[in-house]
């Protein structure tokens, strides 16, 4: 005769009822603990299978980052960006408001690395937003963008505040106005103005984001705005990884005006509410 062997099943539920009679003495259960459930089937292909976590998910998300650089006259570093913004003045320092640009330089540079800095970590530049800080001098720009220079650009505020270009300054919110008929950028500024992606840049009837920074006059001020600007970008990728996301767009207007007022944050001109 042919020798049996139990099943796989058959012995994994008869360890589990020699464990129970050891625990409950001489005494047999009513009834045997039920066998295993059987495993769970492969996933089909092109599926995400359920076991795996958040974390590991978001994990194949390319990390996106907020970036810093200064442009010289006329230089607009577009397609090498996922997105571009522009910190854009409506005037030159003067004595009534030096010390207000020179707040704003140091809560730009404190908050916002600096794009060649980012790559030499291993961040390329199509896995950033820029917002670029317009010099006059391209020899300045450059100097201020080398990331071996002795000096670092936090001890240079003076002298970037001094070469402020307003002529690229000036275009770039003659180029966001386009986007609307609406003429939003009359505060003294200056402005955030911020393309998704980059090269719809200057082009009509295309969103336009815009950070108010009127209101800011300590570098604390700035400090707080620049960084919940990055936070909401490396946060939210969605929010512009693709241009930006309207829908998602009118979530963070809100959460802007609760936390710092109305009209701080809005986009030209393209939703409302």
């Amino acid at each position: 005769m042919q020798q049996t062997y139990p099943r796989p099943a058959t012995i994994l539920a008869l360890s589990v009822l020699a464990l129970t009679l050891a625990s409950c003495g001489s005494r047999h259960p009513k009834h045997p603990p039920p066998p295993p459930p059987p495993p769970p089937a492969p996933p089909e292909s092109g599926t995400v299978p359920m076991s795996r976590t958040a974390p590991e998910i978001l994990l194949a998300v390319p990390e996106v980052r907020a970036s810093s650089l200064f442009i010289g006259d006329g230089q607009h570093p577009l397609k090498e960006f996922a997105a571009y913004g522009i910190l854009a003045f409506r005037s030159e320092a003067t004595s009534q408001s030096e010390n207000r640009y020179m707040a704003i330089c140091e809560g730009f540079l404190a908050t916002l690395p600096a794009a060649l800095e980012l790559v030499d970590q291993g961040v390329p530049l199509k896995d950033q937003m820029a917002t670029a800080w317009p010099i006059s001098n391209p020899d300045l720009a450059n100097s201020l963008n080398d990331t071996n220079a002795d000096e670092t650009p936090q001890s240079r505020c003076a002298e970037i505040v001094a070469g402020i270009d307003l002529i690229t300054s000036i275009d770039a919110i003659q180029k966001a106005t386009r986007a609307s008929d609406d003429e939003n950028l009359r505060g003294r500024g200056p402005y955030l103005l911020a393309w998704s992606p980059s090269t719809n840049f200057g082009q009509a009837n295309v969103p336009v984001l815009v950070m108010d920074l009127s209101s800011v006059t300590t570098s604390e001020q700035a400090k707080e705005r620049f960084r919940a600007w990055a936070d909401d970008i490396q946060r939210n990728p969605a929010l512009w990884r693709s241009g930006w996301n309207l829908e998602r767009l009118r979530v963070t207007l809100r959460l802007w005006a609760d936390r710092f007022g109305p009209g701080i944050l809005f986009v030209f001109s393209l939703i409302s509410g």
